[in-house]
């Protein structure tokens, strides 16, 4: 199973690699793709892959994939049975282009909200709701997400239900 997540993410990254490396147009970029390496105290260290494709002037479909590598999340296996998340969602703007809301809902896919048993895909449901503000290089957003167990397999660990805020701040060196 493990392979499995492995070769499905770097699937993501590969088909989309494309577009990373391509040349920029003058016109406006329909589509964008960005890889991050993030690290926070509860879920450890993970890659997070996401993007956007405009659909009209005001709203773009969203999309994200994440590979969760903490081991706790996985039952202390030593690495064994780590968790992906991959969701969509619609990004709304507002006053050119200054305010934006952004609605997700993501499927989870391990045993850390099942209850520890066997990995299972759909181990939770993400919700998630951000939104934020941005002038000239410089954006804020805030926001917050709602996993909610969606399988219940064996009772070796509790089920769990998670509710996380996030409010962040970044300057743009380049476009």
């Amino acid at each position: 199973m493990k392979q499995f997540y492995l070769i499905s993410f770097c699937c993501l990254i590969l088909s989309f690699s494309n577009n990373l490396f391509a040349e920029e147009e003058t016109n406006d970029n329909s589509t964008t793709i960005i890889l991050s390496l993030a690290q926070d105290p509860s879920f450890g260290f993970y890659p997070f892959i996401n993007g956007s494709v405009t659909l009209t002037n005001s709203i773009d479909l969203t999309f994200y994939g994440i590979f969760w590598t903490q081991d706790a999340l996985a039952g202390k296996e030593g690495g064994l049975g780590l968790l992906t998340e991959f969701g969509i969602g619609a990004n709304f703007k507002f006053a050119d282009d200054a305010f934006f809301l952004n609605p997700n809902i993501g499927l989870g896919n391990g045993k850390f909200q099942s209850g520890g048993g066997r990995h299972v895909v759909g181990d939770n449901i993400a919700f998630s709701l951000f939104t934020g503000y941005s002038h000239n290089n410089f954006e804020i957003a805030g926001g917050g997400i709602y996993w909610k167990g969606f399988r219940r397999e064996e009772m070796i660990s509790p089920y769990i239900d998670q509710i996380e805020y996030t409010l962040s701040s970044w300057y743009k060196a380049n476009s």
